[in-house]
């Protein structure tokens, strides 16, 4: 549902689903499909009887023939009563969402595999989201705050985590991947272009209110692809893998990276939609448009002050950085039915996110861990117990079909919880001592 980051997969042109209780005529062919559709319908059947749970999109009407009832599929609408009782009676809802606010959510064990497993106990997150939930709910409760802390100087990191095809992209960016995500306020935006909006609103209102702070925004936006960086902002210096370098007091950074300023929600709109355009997707059984990469968009926000101290003026910066990582789906080949290049980079990825995965783990056993085992966890070896407020948004499938990769979604998050990071203001040093002692000296009197 899209309410929770699912986008439903589009049925091919030949494909309609009648209210009848029997899969057997769930799938309807005309006569001038070719042998090698009606193999590809077969194989792709299982996956739409496990997705039927997602599909809140559907205009089915047994009366009326065939081209208007693709027309209809096309339309959308709400899924009929008969099947609603009949199919959905078969096919079960592994995720309960407890009570707003409560932050529970219960895993069910499906009965095919009840002889093998235990339930789990209930997971508890700082916030759950159900199919009532929207875009703008999400947005307040993970986005918004990322805006508060930039403005303050901190580093934050929001990573977008789960299977393929569970609804990552749309919940970081929306129903639309281009720049119309960032020309209105449409419902269905996701975080990212609501941060934007969100961010340069803040930024005129400070500025129609006489700060005389000055403020500048920059977005660098790249993808990891089979362990190898290349710049989205820059696609011909993009073909070749960028070098990370590791600075003593700014961290990790990609050397050569294009760095541009933007002044409206609209520069941003139009980069992301560029970098969009060239990043490496493939249609999967699971996913027409699977990402092949990690994506990674930073906007940093540098603030320059000026205070006057008695007669004497100094200038105090203050910068922070927001990492909105869109993570590729972990995702298995026999569901997927990769081959050839696709296959391998699914390979690269899910070893990516076993990185990922260990470095968490020991983070949260309190062992050093290992970022140097994959790209990703080295680049964002700050966001990982260093000094960032780091969140996770866990996207997951409510079908019984997905109860291995929704159970591994669900202990990934929960164990990315005991995660603790060292958040500092990022200003100059001098700044900083300057302003420590200040503290001391207030404190000092305070006691007299």
């Amino acid at each position: 549902p899209s309410s929770i980051g699912s986008s439903p997969r589009p049925f091919p042109p030949w494909c309609w689903i009648h209210s009848s209780a029997s899969w057997s005529r769930a799938v309807a062919r005309p006569a001038s499909t070719t042998e090698a559709e009606r193999s590809v319908a077969d194989l792709q059947l299982n996956e739409w009887r496990a997705q039927l749970l997602n599909f809140r999109h559907l205009v089915v009407d047994p009366t009326i023939g065939d081209d208007a009832r693709v027309d209809q599929c096309k339309s959308g609408g709400a899924v009929p009563a008969a099947l609603e009782q009949g199919e959905r009676a078969r096919m079960q809802a592994i995720i309960s969402v407890g009570e707003p606010g409560s932050g529970v959510m219960t895993l069910s064990v499906p009965e095919n595999k009840r002889e093998h497993s235990i339930a789990p106990a209930p997971y508890t997150f700082d916030f759950t989201y159900g199919e009532g939930s929207s875009q703008e709910t999400v947005y307040r409760d993970v986005g918004a705050p990322l805006v508060e802390r930039a403005f303050a100087g901190n580093n934050c990191t929001l990573f977008a985590y789960g299977q393929t095809g569970s609804g990552k992209t749309h919940s970081m960016m929306g129903a639309d991947t281009g720049a119309a995500a960032f020309a209105d306020d449409s419902e269905v935006a996701g975080v990212i272009p609501r941060l934007t909006t969100d961010l340069f609103g803040r930024l005129d209102a400070l500025m129609a209110g006489g700060n005389s702070a000055t403020i500048q925004v920059t977005v660098t936006y790249l993808e990891i692809y089979n362990e190898n960086i290349h710049d989205l902002l820059n696609p011909k210096k993009g073909l070749k893998s960028l070098k990370m370098r590791q600075h003593p007091t700014d961290g990790v950074y990609v050397e050569g990276l294009c760095e541009l300023v933007v002044r409206t929600r609209e520069d941003v709109g139009r980069l992301v939609a560029q970098g969009n355009g060239v990043r490496r997707v493939a249609a999967t059984q699971m996913n027409e448009t699977s990402s092949r990469s990690h994506s990674v968009l930073a906007i940093r926000v540098e603030q320059k002050h000026t205070v006057t101290e008695g007669s004497v003026q100094r200038q105090t910066t203050l910068s922070s950085k927001v990492n909105l990582v869109d993570l590729a789906g972990s995702e298995r080949a026999e569901k997927t039915g990769a081959e050839g290049d696709t296959l391998k980079e699914g390979i690269e990825i899910n070893k990516s996110l076993m990185a990922l995965g260990m470095v968490i783990k020991s983070l949260s056993e309190g062992k050093f861990p290992t970022y140097r085992a994959s790209t990703l966890t080295f680049l964002l070896k700050d966001s990982l117990g260093g000094n960032a407020a780091t969140s996770m948004l866990a996207a997951i499938s409510p079908a019984d079909y997905n109860y291995d990769e929704t159970h591994s979604t669900l202990q990934y998050a929960q164990r990315a919880k005991t995660i603790t990071n060292k958040v500092v203001k990022n200003e100059d040093v001098n700044q900083r001592v300057v302003r420590e002692l200040k503290e001391e000296i207030d404190r000092l009197r305070a006691q007299l």
